[in-house]
């Protein structure tokens, strides 16, 4: 896996890149989709047009994995702010008491 940023003026693009071997790394997309799908993720349609899994494209098993990747990493950088300011917070209030 690598990764890189391409920049564009004031926009970044953020790219990762697998290289597997083929058979293994489709398998390896379709068994996450799948996992991620029988937890609710993606467009399952309704009662009258349901979708299933099956009917899924490689493409949209695909975009199911990346939102559930990119979901986590928002995830970890927010916990990590969240946790910066946390300890700031004690720090500050530490410092505002005396005995």
């Amino acid at each position: 896996m690598s990764g890189s940023f391409e920049i564009d003026g004031d926009q970044i693009t953020i790219v990762f890149e697998y290289a597997v071997n083929l058979a293994k790394g489709q398998q390896t997309i379709t068994d996450a989709a799948h996992g991620l799908w029988d937890r609710g993720a993606g467009d399952h349609g309704d009662e009258e047009n349901p979708i299933v899994f099956d009917d899924l494209s490689n493409q949209q098993k695909l975009d199911l994995v990346d939102a559930y990747v990119k979901q986590k990493v928002l995830g970890v950088a927010s916990r990590y702010i969240t946790n910066v300011a946390r300890v700031q917070a004690w720090q500050d209030a530490e410092d505002s008491h005396e005995l």
